[in-house]
């Protein structure tokens, strides 16, 4: 058993508290948010990650929820860093990073074992380096270990990942961390620092690649009246090419992908080098919701002004609203003089919050499209592929159905009355 303190009570940092906490560790789970701590003590988890809740029930009794730092860290052997870090006016944003480092260091009595797992560019591994020496003269270790769970599936992605990285300097840290991670069946791959950091930038790079990549291809396929799904499972079925990450659609969000192709960008041009192709792949996924946007305006009369939205998280399974398509899909709707109605299976209440009362949002899809010229479906989630579309239909003003996830059979759609127009699809 290892006591772990971790900083940071986010998607990323609860999620790493319930799985160690489950092999049986005394985790301190720090946040500098009260609120949040006040939260979690009392079994609500603010954010909504499926399977979470239940099994942060069975492990609670080992982890200590805490807005007091320095007893944690006294108490602890291994610190874990896993505050969020985001990207403005595209460069990278490190200020909570750089706060919660400097903190650490402050406080720091006796040599610890230091764990990055928040997302930080190569070049921030020196600077964090001579924060702690700042303040702390003795011995630490510090590790870059990179998170890579999606949201929506964090806590199955941590039990049972493809790999874990581990990016150390010395043999004791990375005998700790094989130690610690020792119940999790994965390749465990050992590197260096910098590499460590690379590789999590590489492959959210790579998957945000294959989106734009398809994303540009439906465009082609449209253009000479192909369904990029029959291309996208033929092409998938190649092994070397694989499925995932082929779905077209109105791109990527999140806080993830966005982020870390920016931010790669960032550190290439800070060594005077223009990464084309990863700059590509922004570009492609910028231009996604004006495609989105102009296929709309485009198919509508001057008078079609109410909009019915089914999905205003970025991806289903999560609340989380950060980077969403759907959001800034909605905004410029709205600059533009459309009315919005939106659902959302979860992530209403953020929605809310951050319009405030710019849309009505509904608690049921079919409230949502009542009288609505046009439905726009922003995201995936399942409910929306079940649904009663004839009973969605009898409620329109106008039977105009726009897929921005090509969650639909385009046949099917038009059977049902509506005029149907996907992404890189046939309109009906």
């Amino acid at each position: 058993m290892k006591k772990i303190l971790i900083i940071g009570a986010g998607y990323v940092g609860f999620t790493v508290a319930v799985a160690l906490a489950s092999f049986g560790n005394k985790v301190f789970l720090f946040d500098k948010n009260r609120a949040k701590i006040d939260l979690l003590s009392s079994s609500i988890i603010p954010f909504h990650e499926p399977g979470l809740s239940n099994f942060f029930r069975h492990v609670k009794n080992n982890i200590s929820l805490t807005s007091e730092l320095k007893k944690c860290i006294n108490e602890s052997e291994i610190i874990f860093v896993t505050v969020g870090t985001s990207v403005y006016d595209n460069k990278v944003d490190l200020t909570d990073y750089k706060e919660a480092i400097t903190d650490i260091s402050k406080l720091l009595e006796e040599s610890k074992i230091i764990v990055i797992k928040s997302t930080i560019p190569v070049d921030a591994i020196q600077w964090t380096k001579n924060e702690i020496r700042k303040y702390f003269k003795g011995d630490f270790s510090l590790v870059l270990n990179p998170e890579f769970l999606r949201e929506g599936n964090a806590l199955n992605d941590f039990l049972h990942p493809d790999r874990i990285v581990i990016g150390v300097e010395d043999e004791h840290s990375k005998d700790e961390l094989l130690k610690l991670y020792e119940p999790i069946d994965a390749p465990k791959l050992i590197t260096d620092l910098k590499t460590a950091s690379m590789i999590k930038y590489v492959s959210n790079s790579f998957l945000a690649t294959k989106i734009s990549f398809i994303n540009e291809i439906s465009d082609i396929c449209e253009l000479f009246d192909v369904d990029i799904k029959e291309v996208a499972y033929a092409v998938g079925l190649d092994r070397r090419i694989g499925k995932d990450y082929l779905s077209a659609g109105i791109g990527f969000g999140g806080s993830c992908l966005l982020k870390d192709v920016s931010s790669l960008i960032n550190m290439s041009e800070n060594k005077e080098y223009s990464p084309k192709l990863i700059k590509a792949v922004k570009e492609i996924n910028s231009d996604r919701i004006d495609l989105f946007i102009n296929k709309v305006e485009t198919s509508l009369e001057n008078d079609d002004k109410v909009l019915g939205v089914w999905g205003l998280s970025f991806k289903p399974n999560t609340d989380d609203i950060r980077g969403s398509q759907s959001v800034e899909i909605i905004k410029k709707l709205l600059d533009l003089g459309y009315s919005i109605k939106a659902y959302d299976p979860k992530a209403n209440e953020n929605a809310k919050i951050l319009f405030v009362e710019s849309i009505e949002i509904f608690d049921d899809p079919f409230s949502a499209v009542k009288d609505a010229s046009a439905l726009l479906v922003l995201t995936d989630w399942l409910e929306f592929r079940d649904i009663d579309l004839t009973r969605v239909k009898s409620l329109m003003k106008k039977p105009y159905l726009f897929d921005g996830r090509n969650l639909y059979d385009p046949e099917t759609i038009v059977a049902k009355g509506f005029k149907y127009f996907g992404i890189g699809r046939s309109h009906g």
